[in-house]
């Protein structure tokens, strides 16, 4: 009884803040029952529960919208009321409600672990799932102090970067994520609060759920840190960029190249497993899932194929059908298949990237488009000679006599080929019964009513990475635009990377533009208005073919439209690029090589020495250390250096005895740093040390289940390192003295893996607006006519939308920019199975048509 009453008393404190009426009566309550009767147990059991619970669902409905994370089933159970609806870019959670669902999670903790004490204390040979979940448990709330500083921090700052009215940018993002993190956390404590004592309870299940997500926590707590220090590099230098590496400061360069580095050793196992796509909307999710299966399958299938006979792997999707009968292994075994997704997408080549990206245009998929999707009386692919022509020259004063600009093919890197390009309309219009370039018809049924010409034309860049897919993988939403606007769509297959890298696919799309201003009567079009569109990758080369059109004084596009676009072509840290360590559909390693492939960079590893010590990760959890140089310990402050010895004087090979860890968990988990945070949350989840004081004589069985659990403690403290690293006053010095910190100082609790392969992107031509839209002066950004940009919450590029939203507005031009929540990038490839997908394809059109003119103008 003693227990529920401290329980009680944890939880009163914050429940009153929520909402004092309804916890005074709670308290009258539980005072009228009589504390020495046994059989009151479930009465205090009870009113523990409602306190507990009516904190959740008070905190999450009042400042935080719940319905982003969870499910209307998962909220039900966790008895989470039901939710208004927001605005899309609406970004609810704020830094106050963040704390209190942090420390009822503590609360959760601490009622979770106080109860397997018990048992663990009560039972003469203790349960090794007991031990584990005692010990994941306090993990837990050493990573909530610190992820509870970090994220006030972000909060505190990111309103900062937002453009002007909407709130939302890479900061914004990770706080959202953590979020979502919590609230799983929260569900999974929750559960096991409200059903441990009943018969049908399986501890392994909750437990494999609660280690899961606080290893996802922990890495948060990392990412945190790491953008922590970009924002330092934005106050040292009083700008408010999302791109700190955005500058000619060589020291703040060297120093981000140091933490970008550092980023990518992180592990991202633990967001490819059982929670995977944890943080995006559960419609979304389960697609997800799917996806990384069938991507860990195919990697497994093209690598065999490779090791038979160079060359093959792509010939995998001839095996599709029996590939998905060999996933079951990574269905059963999610964490089997998090290592092979990694692994694949960390280590293959871009050709990889390329096969499995095409996956989508495989006819396998045909009976679905042809069933589900609005019908095309037009979908032809159309082929376009390499042949010169002529437009006039847009007259920039009154009275200047007419001129022509002569319009060449696109010529770079591979010379004059043919241009593919893919015409769409739902009816047959005047002009559109041609097929080659001889106007000769093809013969297929004709409609029995010809419509006349549209004055709208839609011109549509491919998404895919600048690497893989074509104007067929977009069948999906283009059909769905041209039901909806009744208007002809252009499409361009331009040539992809790595064989046509930059700028071959800009001039590609460029010289379709201008055929189609010349040859408009060909696509059942007057001339009249033209809109750019382009998705992804496509999205940066709308913009490029509207600056060459501003170059060569021809006709400018009426409207431009980006989704989710990388607008700034760099490997540069961010925080939204931060995100993309967790991202299943452009994952770091893929970003990072498509990236390279469309600048035409060849692979070149850096610090070749490093990455050959690092090219075999410390997968051990008892592996040693690996040579930090003096000098960064002589950095750390006496706080920072006493928690790292602490941690180094644990025996790579410990026994029971010396396991009793120097965890004291009295003090702050870093004294100078979380002082505040350790006054905030005033209980401690019991120790390891004692854990192993409530045991007796241990059989092998048990002592194992006691090495597993501390070493789940051990690797919780891999961040103490981190931690220290990020307050360093003065940068490292020499680049490859920087390195080597970077991949060797694996700490006997850290697991870390080797950095990606290097690309020297400093080859890559500085302020060229065609190859990073971004960089264009004010000069290009006044001549672009209307801008929509669409990105999401999620998105590793939405930093990239919202520089590019800033950079418009601070040139005097109108832009309108959105922000969709809890949707991934290319989620207009999801519309067939997300009510979300197709909300925000919804605003896609409502955008497109204020482009067009046809409804009232949405830019500001």
């Amino acid at each position: 009884m003693e227990g529920l009453h401290q329980v009680i008393d944890y939880n009163l404190e914050a429940c009153c803040k929520a909402a004092p009426q309804q916890m005074d009566r709670v308290r009258r309550v539980v005072s009228r029952v009589p504390t020495e009767d046994t059989r009151c147990l479930k009465m205090f059991r009870k009113a523990v529960d409602t306190i507990l619970s009516f904190a959740f669902s008070r905190f999450a409905s009042s400042t935080m919208d719940l319905s982003s994370f969870t499910s209307e089933a998962e909220r039900t159970r966790c008895g989470v009321p039901e939710q208004a609806e927001h605005p899309p870019s609406t970004m609810k959670t704020s830094s106050a409600s963040r704390s209190n669902l942090l420390y009822y999670l503590l609360s959760l903790g601490k009622d979770n672990a106080s109860y397997y004490q018990g048992h663990i204390s009560a039972a003469s040979e203790p349960d090794e799932r007991f031990l584990e979940l005692t010990a994941v448990l306090r993990v837990m709330s050493v990573h909530i102090p610190e992820v509870e500083q970090s994220a006030a921090r972000l909060a505190e700052t990111a309103p900062l970067f937002d453009f002007p009215g909407v709130e939302g940018n890479g900061y914004r993002s990770l706080l959202q994520i953590v979020d979502a993190c919590v609230v799983k956390l929260l569900e999974a404590n929750v559960y096991m609060r409200n059903n441990r004592e009943k018969f049908h309870f399986r501890v392994h299940s909750s437990l494999t759920d609660i280690r899961n997500y606080v290893e996802v926590l922990g890495t948060l707590r990392a990412m945190l840190k790491y953008t922590e220090r970009m924002i330092d590099v934005e106050v040292a230098a009083g700008t408010h960029d999302l791109f700190p590496g955005n500058t000619s400061d060589d020291d703040n360069s060297d120093l981000l190249e140091d933490w970008l580095l550092r980023v990518e050793t992180l592990d991202q196992t633990c967001f490819f497993g059982s929670c995977t796509a944890f943080h995006v909307c559960p419609s979304i999710r389960a697609a997800l899932h799917t996806i990384t299966t069938a991507l860990a399958t195919f990697a497994e299938k093209y690598q065999s194929l490779e090791l038979e006979n160079p060359g093959s792997g792509p010939e995998a999707l001839k095996y599709l059908g029996s590939n998905l009968l060999a996933s079951r292994k990574f269905i059963m075994d999610p964490e089997l298949k998090a290592q092979a997704l990694v692994t694949s997408t960390r280590e293959l080549d871009i050709t990889f990237c390329k096969a499995f990206w095409s996956v989508s245009e495989s006819r396998f998929f045909e009976p679905v488009h042809w069933w589900m999707l609005p019908k095309a009386d037009l979908n032809r692919e159309i082929l376009i000679e390499p042949e010169s022509f002529t437009l006039p020259k847009i007259a920039l004063n009154e009275g200047e006599m007419e001129e022509e600009v002569f319009i060449k093919p696109p010529s770079a890197h591979i010379g004059e080929r043919p241009l593919m390009v893919r015409l769409l309309s739902t009816r047959i219009r005047e002009g559109q019964l041609f097929i080659d370039a001889n106007d000769t018809v093809k013969s297929y049924k004709l409609p029995s009513r010809v419509l006349p010409k549209s004055d709208y034309l839609l011109f549509h860049a491919h998404g895919g990475g600048f690497v893989a897919q074509s104007s067929k993988a977009c069948d999906l939403y283009l059909r769905e635009w041209a039901d909806h606007l009744q208007i002809p769509i252009l499409s361009v297959d331009y040539t992809l990377a790595p064989e046509g890298p930059y700028p071959r696919a800009v001039e590609e799309t460029f010289y379709a533009y201008c055929w189609a201003l010349r040859y408009a009567h060909k696509l059942g079009w007057t001339g009249k208005k033209i809109v750019l569109v382009g998705d992804s990758a496509g999205g940066n080369l709308v913009f490029g073919v509207a600056f060459q059109a501003f170059a060569q004084s021809i006709r400018m596009p009426d409207g431009i439209l980006a989704l989710y676009a990388p607008l700034f072509t760099r490997y540069t840290p961010s925080p939204s690029r931060v995100i993309s360590l967790m991202d299943p559909l452009i994952p770091i390693g893929i970003l990072t090589r498509c990236l390279a492939a469309y600048a035409g960079l060849p692979e070149h590893v850096v610090m070749e020495d490093a990455v050959t010590e690092a090219d075999e990760p410390t997968g051990s959890d008892d592996s040693t250390p690996s040579g930090e140089s003096q000098g960064s310990w002589d950095r750390m402050s006496p706080s920072e250096l006493r928690g790292v010895e602490e941690m180094e004087s644990i025996p790579d090979s410990a026994s029971e005895d010396q396991l009793k860890l120097q965890f004291n968990d009295d003090k702050p988990v870093n004294s100078d740093s979380t002082r505040t945070s350790q006054n905030r949350f005033p209980f401690v989840i019991p120790s390891a040390q004692d854990i192993l004081s409530f045991t007796k004589p241990v059989t092998s069985r048990v002592s194992h289940g006691i090495q597993r659990a501390t070493n789940a403690a051990n690797r919780s403290y891999s961040f103490v390192a981190d931690t220290a690293e990020s307050l360093l006053q003065s940068r490292p010095s020499p680049a490859r003295q920087r390195s080597n910190s970077v991949v060797n100082p694996n700490a006997p609790w850290t697991k870390m893996v080797a950095p990606l392969k290097r690309y020297n992107f400093d080859k890559i031509a500085a302020n060229d607006p065609l190859l990073s839209p971004l960089e264009a002066d004010e000069v290009m950004l006044r001549a672009l006519p209307a801008v929509c940009l669409i990105a999401t919450h999620l998105d590793p590029f939405l930093d990239d939308s919202v520089e590019m939203a800033k950079a418009l507005k601070k040139a005097g031009y109108a832009v309108q920019l959105d922000l969709l929540s809890n949707l991934p990038h290319g989620f207009l490839n999801f519309l067939l199975v997300s009510e979300e997908a197709r909300q925000g394809n919804a605003l896609t059109i409502r955008r497109l048509r204020s482009l067009f003119g046809l409804d009232e103008p949405v830019l500001h």
